[in-house]
């Protein structure tokens, strides 16, 4: 399709290339009849030979710019429209042809003052201003609450419709998300967009070892989720989605998440923050993993093997299994063993929580 616009574009320079230079040519004829006749044998081929070759090369110049604006702009119309309802289509189609019908008549009072490019440009004016403000009412209308004019059908429809959710690059990257979805506790779609997976890809190219590690970790996740989540209840598929702001990925996806009235699910605190901002609903993968967290009280005995060494004199370092440290005293030289522990306090960090023990007696 870009090629054909390529083509149209010279041909449309050609074409304005041989318009000009006839024009050119009715005024020599019309002012300076004596030149063209005793020089007309070379005027008019230079003319017309001279401006389509200017014109020509002037719009192919151009013709690479132009011709992926058009391919853009058709993609996003496509995009449009077929996301949009039957409701706002069949709206905004009312809007324009309102629109052009009220800009008809207002046209047919301008044309009284007469003919001329004045005329001409003010009903060019009348048409683009009335047609817009056409379709920006029945966008509005096409919005508006729909009691008492969509049919109960319809509602039962929006009803069952499975809900969307959108995953961002730090879901993946993190990777609990595929176990998390593969609990069955959500249903639905799950969308990552075309920009989600471009910023991806780049951090797998990095030149950093670490975000290349990380980032082809995240590919390896979202190849599992598409094969393993591929059939209802539960889909998950990329979808090619052009970012709303290609400076700001979070932005992109909360208006994605916006006009498809879906979920985001996320481990980014401040896209948190934005998307709740924003109404939009927010799946955080570390509030449910805190959630889960075994729940300790002083008193509370555990077994823990002691991993290393911390950073105060005598205490040694164990793990829970869903990763929460646990500091044990005096057990700096018993790397290895699993120990019996008592609870003695907790601490809540930014960082997560902090479990203090003693061994038990």
């Amino acid at each position: 399709m870009k090629r054909f616009f390529k083509t149209l574009i010279v041909l449309t320079g050609t074409s304005l290339g041989f318009a000009v230079a006839r024009l050119i040519v009715d005024i020599i004829q019309r002012y300076y009849a004596d030149i063209v006749q005793d020089q007309g044998y070379w005027i008019r081929p230079a003319l017309y030979a001279g401006l389509m070759i200017v014109g020509t090369l002037v719009f192919l110049i151009f013709s690479e710019k132009w011709a992926s604006g058009l391919v853009r702009f058709i993609s996003d119309t496509e995009e449009g429209i077929s996301k949009a309802s039957y409701r706002t289509v069949l709206f905004n189609t009312a809007g324009i042809a309102i629109g052009i019908i009220i800009a008809f008549f207002f046209s047919h009072i301008v044309s009284r003052l007469g003919e001329g490019p004045f005329v001409f440009f003010i009903d060019i004016i009348i048409y683009v201003v009335f047609v817009y403000l056409s379709v920006i009412v029945a966008t509005k209308l096409s919005k508006a609450k729909r009691k008492n004019i969509m049919s109960e059908t319809e509602d039962e429809e929006m009803e069952r419709k499975p809900e969307t959710y959108f995953v961002d690059t730090s879901s993946l990257i993190d990777g609990r998300i595929y176990d998390f979805l593969s609990t069955g506790v959500i249903e639905g779609n799950i969308i990552i967009p075309g920009f989600i997976l471009s910023e991806l890809q780049n951090i797998a190219d990095s030149e950093d070892d670490l975000r290349r590690e990380k980032g082809r970790r995240g590919l390896d996740i979202l190849n599992r989720m598409v094969s393993s989540f591929n059939e209802a209840p539960l889909v998950a598929k990329v979808e090619n989605h052009k970012p709303y702001d290609r400076n700001n990925i979070d932005l992109s996806l909360v208006n994605l998440a916006e006009q498809n009235r879906g979920r985001i699910i996320t481990l980014d605190f401040n896209l948190n923050k934005v998307a709740t901002a924003n109404g939009l609903k927010v799946i955080n993968i570390n509030d449910i993993s805190n959630s889960l967290k075994m729940s300790l009280i002083p008193g509370d005995r555990i077994d823990v093997t002691i991993i290393k060494r911390g950073k105060e004199r005598q205490q040694g370092i164990g793990y829970l299994e869903d990763g929460t440290m646990i500091v044990v005293e005096d057990t700096a030289s018993r790397i290895g063993e699993t120990l019996r522990v008592e609870i003695t306090s907790s601490l809540q960090t930014s960082a997560g929580r902090m479990i203090f023990a003693r061994v038990a007696r």
